[in-house]
């Protein structure tokens, strides 16, 4: 936690917990040994949930009765569950409840589910977890499976085995026992072998076959290759994997795509590349230092960690060709140093990581008048790809060190308070900061401009007029009313937005450690706009990316809306006038084009685009980050339209590589710029279609 020792003894005063007991009872009363009880409280602030719940678990005993000696005081759920019954609804109780009262809690028995998993070829299915709700049952070698404790009526029992294709099926339960039974689709055999890049044979290899997405229909096999490299797995479900291994002294095999159909897979190669190493010592730590830091590498695929020697020594091996992310992280201090390197394949990189020889930013986050402990303080870097998370102590301090001159951002969190803070500072020597926070909050109410109706589930957002942009959002409730609590103090753009009302905006005031004046809000009906969109190719895309701009020089706003099977899309939103719209898609170029509303439906093609990965090898190793830009024929700068409806004409260049989306075809002149002064160029040509990679020496 960062905790340092203070001056004086402290003080801690730990709260007396109170009493709560009871007894778990069945339908006629009878008690209900073994029973889980579990007891669950959450603090709130502003009438909102605040912090993690704080839970406390026990049992029954032969009598039936649970009693729980430190449970916090206020209003608690308690619930109960034992085999064989429906778990109960949780019940609210208060603590500390009058001398000599006890909670009763009964159990209904539930009714039981059973019967047979067998495969389409009538094999018997061993180790399927059928569930329903919470009451679950596991088949075995038979393929019998049974389950206690569900509750009566129309359910869902859901069956999972990591092997097979995830089924539900609804059935009713009346009696007391209920026989279902399951077939799952029968596998093929896949056989292969395991290689080297000469074509030898690699023994005790885990070759891993995983379906591509961890959903719910999640399924992955392993085994190990024999002395002479070859595998075999026996039953696999049909449906698309990714296929792959890995063995010490390797660099893994990279996964590939494998479409299980109806005929069975033989002689499949996986090929184990060279394998790389890291390695190279940790500086600028005194011995018991050392003791504590962990390393590792990462590419964003997958990450390695390290073995450290006393002396500070490191090595990371088995590593496939790639430029990896080095980190030393030293526990229990929130330190932690970085670099980059390029490794080639079978090659053994020496790269030093020296803590201590750069800057250090500490300070202290006090929050109505005293110390505010466990605030989340992070930074992140102008120029550089350096992030920082720590945590304040019991005085409210904290301590990040090992950083580069630059500007950063900082934002401070507390989830317990529900509090926020963000601001911009310079880092150019060792500097000591005070962090005060002063929340407001922010109430209103969104109405009809014409009838003075509520409108509910209006979204309403603050965004910060000065400094870092950040945002704070909330909705209207039934009766148009919204609630905004733990708002930094300052001065904020309001902005209302419901479908069927032109959004509204005005500036609010938040005053520190106060509720702010009531808002009103008045919303104007609108007509919107429809517009109707494709891809060049013909296709329908799934979503659009909206930004509206109300002519001349009005206001802006921004969101996401789905595309319906037909292509079209309602703009409801739009006020009567003239707008400049900017819309975006995956697999689309930007389009901008202007509109009047109220109109007839607009059609609008989304040229093919594809992604351009930029290429900078001088920037690969550095933890500078410089900025790419494509230029058209037309002297025109591409931009692109963010998920958050922001037009940006610049990529970020992170450890040598930009992929700059959605690029039409065209020829582009790229220029990439790095913060301190290199300047790189080429010229690409694309089509559109197919994502290309451009390298700048």
């Amino acid at each position: 936690q960062g905790l340092r020792p203070p001056v004086d003894h402290p003080v801690i005063r730990l709260q007396t917990g109170s009493r709560v007991a009871g007894r778990v009872l069945d339908a006629t009363g009878d008690p209900v040994a073994g029973a889980k009880v579990r007891l669950t409280w959450q603090g709130t602030v502003g009438g909102l949930p605040a912090g993690g719940a704080v839970y406390r678990d026990t049992g029954t005993d032969s009598a039936g009765h649970f009693e729980i000696r430190d449970s916090p005081a206020g209003t608690v759920q308690i619930a109960a569950s034992a085999p064989g019954f429906v778990e109960s609804s949780p019940v609210e109780w208060t603590v500390p409840a009058p001398p000599g009262t006890e909670l009763a809690i009964r159990l209904r028995r539930g009714l039981a589910l059973q019967g047979l998993i067998r495969t389409t070829d009538g094999e018997p299915v061993a180790g399927a977890r059928v569930t329903v709700g919470n009451a679950g049952g596991r088949s075995d070698a038979e393929g019998f499976y049974h389950l206690e404790g569900a509750k009566p009526g129309s359910v869902l029992a859901e069956l999972f085995h990591p092997a097979y294709g995830r089924q539900q099926r609804r059935v009713t339960l009346e009696t007391e026992t209920t026989t279902l039974d399951f077939e799952l689709e029968a596998g093929r055999r896949i056989s292969g072998r395991v290689v080297d890049e000469d074509g030898r044979p690699v023994s005790a290899a885990q070759v891993t076959l995983e379906t591509p997405q961890r959903n719910r229909s999640y399924r992955i096999y392993q085994v190990w290759s024999a002395l002479d490299g070859r595998f075999e797995i026996s039953s696999v479900a049909p449906g698309e994997y990714q296929a792959g291994a890995e063995a010490e002294g390797f660099a893994p095999a990279p996964a590939s795509p494998l479409l299980m159909g109806e005929s069975e897979i033989e002689d499949l190669e996986l090929v184990l590349g060279r394998s790389g190493s890291v390695v190279g010592q940790i500086l600028g730590l005194d011995p018991e230092q050392l003791a504590r830091v962990q390393v590792a590498a990462d590419d964003d695929r997958m990450g390695r960690p390290g073995q450290i020697d006393a002396q500070g020594r490191f090595a990371i091996r088995d590593l496939p060709a790639s430029t990896w992310e080095l980190t030393a992280r030293l526990s229990g201090e929130q330190r932690q140093v970085q670099a980059r390197v390029v490794l080639a394949a079978g090659e053994t990189v020496v790269r030093d990581l020296e803590f201590g020889n750069r800057l250090t930013l500490s300070g202290h986050v006090e929050y109505n008048g005293g110390p505010l402990s466990g605030a989340a303080v992070a930074i992140r870097a102008s120029h550089f790809t350096l992030e920082r998370n720590v945590t304040t102590g019991f005085d409210g301090g904290f301590r990040i060190e090992d950083l580069e001159p630059d500007t950063y951002w900082l934002g401070v969190s507390h989830s317990r308070e529900i509090l926020t803070h963000n601001e911009t500072l310079t880092l150019s020597a060792d500097r000591d900061v005070v962090i005060r926070l002063d929340a407001g909050s922010l109430s209103g109410r969104v109405r009809d401009d014409a009838t003075g109706e509520p409108v509910a589930g209006t979204l309403v957002q603050l965004h910060p007029e000065d400094g870092p942009d950040f945002l704070i959002a909330g909705s209207a409730d039934a009766a148009g009313h919204f609630h905004l609590p733990r708002v930094p103090a300052g001065r904020y753009t309001l902005l209302a937005k419901a479908d069927g009302y032109s959004p509204a905006q005005l500036g609010v005031e938040v005053p520190g450690n106060q509720p702010g004046d009531e808002v009103e809000v008045a919303l104007e009906a609108v007509q919107g706009l429809e517009i109707h969109v494709r891809l060049a190719s013909g296709s329908i895309p799934g979503w659009i990316d909206v930004r509206a701009e109300s002519l001349p020089g009005g206001p802006a706003f921004t969101e996401r809306r789905q595309v319906a099977k037909d292509g079209s899309v309602r703009l409801p939103t739009l006020a009567a006038g003239t707008w400049a719209l900017f819309l975006g898609t995956a697999g689309g170029g930007l389009v901008e084009l202007t509109a009047t509303v109220p109109g007839p439906p607009v059609g609008v093609t989304f040229p093919n685009a594809a992604p351009l990965q930029i290429q900078v090898p001088a920037l690969a190793e550095s933890s500078l980050v410089g900025t790419a830009r494509l230029v058209g024929g037309t002297g025109t700068v591409l931009a692109t339209l963010s998920s958050t409806g922001q037009l940006a004409t610049e990529t970020p260049v992170t450890g040598g590589i930009a992929i700059v989306d959605n690029v039409p075809a065209g020829v582009w002149k790229i220029q990439v710029d790095a913060p301190d002064g290199r300047r790189w160029n080429a010229v690409a040509s694309t089509d559109g279609h197919s994502g290309i990679s451009v390298q700048l020496e």
